[in-house]
Order: structure tokens, then sequence, then C-alpha cells
């Protein structure tokens, strides 16, 4: 039996395991996983991908010991920090900074076919690759699926298999209307809810909220006062934080991990989790600016 541990709270990892679905036609278990979650038990098979995602300083261990009851491990990944916390480590897969997941998915399992542009479109989303298509396009694409397909992965692959160029226009004339939408709710809550402050010497416009993407702060964020832009959100059980930034100079990566041990991501785009009482001193050492 085939299990496939994928990231469930985006459309990398919906697609990455809709891309291992469909190569081993559908004969697969769909196990989902968000950071914070509790790690599937997977024991039960012969092989098991694990796409989009790693388990923090517990990745080397739970692969060994997956590998020591005879699972076959594979593990695709482009996050900075995971790669560079296991760069010593042998597993199968594929690993690389500058392509999301899904893209890495479709060469490692498809690699004799060309990769399609659905699948592409969504890796320059994920990673801020702004020199593959129109910017506008990759954004309008990533909204039109989201109005689509949601996050559930057989909706995700039967847009893979059907995936032709009348769809993708479809998909990019749909998502303009809901960025439309969006960018207004936007602007109005950036003008209510956001605030600056310092985080680790480095100047940040943060705000709580749901959404979690650059294009949140659009109407606020001015790279000549700013350095980071911060969402953030309380989901019951802990707080999500993300920090992003269009400066090279930069690494959010690196600032995540210092916020939390378990944090990390890109280098323009990185999360952690804070419990309540440790957000709540993160925020009451920050400088309000």
């Amino acid at each position: 039996m085939i299990g496939c541990i994928y990231h469930e709270a985006d459309l990398d990892g919906v697609m990455s395991a809709a891309i291992v679905k469909k190569y081993f036609k559908g004969d697969i278990d769909l196990l989902p996983y968000n950071y914070g979650k509790e790690i599937p038990d997977v024991n039960k098979y012969d092989k098991v991908f694990v796409v989009d995602v790693s388990f923090g300083s517990r990745t080397r261990f739970l692969f060994d010991e997956w590998k020591e009851k005879g699972i076959d491990v594979v593990w695709i990944d482009h996050h900075k920090t995971a790669i560079d916390d296991m760069r010593d480590y042998e597993v199968k897969g594929k690993r690389r900074i500058g392509a999301a997941a899904c893209e890495l998915t479709w060469e490692y399992l498809f690699d004799d076919i060309k990769t399609p542009n659905v699948v592409e479109l969504l890796s320059a989303y994920d990673v801020w690759d702004y020199d593959r298509f129109e910017w506008s396009d990759v954004m309008a694409f990533q909204y039109g699926m989201r109005g689509y397909c949601g996050l559930d992965v057989n909706i995700v692959k039967d847009v893979l298999d059907k995936a032709d160029s009348n769809l993708v226009n479809d998909m990019i004339n749909n998502g303009e209307a809901i960025i439309e939408y969006i960018v207004e709710k936007n602007r109005g809550e950036m003008n209510m809810f956001s605030f600056e402050a310092d985080v680790f010497g480095y100047k940040a416009i943060c705000m709580n909220t749901t959404e979690f993407n650059s294009t949140t702060f659009e109407s606020m964020y001015n790279p000549k006062r700013h350095d980071l832009m911060m969402p953030f959100c309380w989901n019951g059980r802990f707080f999500r934080c993300s920090f992003y930034t269009t400066k090279e100079e930069v690494d959010v990566s690196a600032l995540a991990h210092k916020a939390h041990p378990g944090g990390g991501g890109h280098k323009a785009a990185a999360g952690f989790q804070l419990s309540a009482e440790d957000m709540m001193e993160f925020l009451k050492t920050r400088k309000m600016l």
C-alpha cells in the first residue's frame, strides 16, 4: 500500500498529492497534514510519499524509524529551512529551492513528460517566480483555482487531467474577478487594523487576518518604509504567523526560525506558530513604530 502525506493548507501541497494520485492511478491513501497537527500513522504502508512538508527537527528521526520498518520513503520539498536541516541526510525524492513542490513532484514521477501549465502556474505563485509568466496571470490563476477547487485533491486532479489552454484562460478570468473583490476588502481592513512594528530590527507592517499572502498588504506596504509584512491569526489552538518580504537582502526563513525553533520556509516567505502566551510575549516585546 502507498500513502501520501501532503501539505493540506495550500494548492502547492494539494496539487503535489494530485500528481502522486495520478501517477498511481488513484491507488493511494491521501494523508493530509499541516504543521502543528498530529503526524499521520504510516505503519501499514510499504511506500510513503511526503510532499511539500517536513516535520521540523523530527524529520530525520521519523524517516529513519519508517525506513527501519521497511517503508520506502520518498520526500519531495522545496522549503529552504527544511532542505538546509536535512542536507546531509540520504532519502529518495527531489529537493530544490526555487521551484514549488508540485513542479518537483511532476519532475520526479513524470520526468519524460513536459510539466503542464497548471502545475507551472501554481509553482510560480508558491515561490514568487515573477519571470516565467505575467504575474497578473499567476495571481489570477491561483485565485481561480481556489474558487473552483478549494483544497480538494480530487477536484485538483480533475483539473490536472483536463487541463488545456481554454481551462487555464477560464481560471484566469474567474480569478481576476475574485481578486477585484479581495483587493477592495484588503484595502479597507488594512486601513482599520494594520500596525507597524520593529521585528528583530526590521520594519514590519502587521495585521491580524486570515488572508496569508503578500497581496493582503498591497495598499499599505511601502518598500521604502517597510522590510517585512506579517499576517497572523488565531486558529483555536495556536497563532499562525507568516513573514513576507520583497527585499533580496532579507531572509525571512531565518527570522521565522528565530521567532520559533520550528519556524522556517523560503527566503522571501516563511511561517511559524506560537502559543497564545508566546504570541502575547512576542507582540509585547515588539516596538511599535
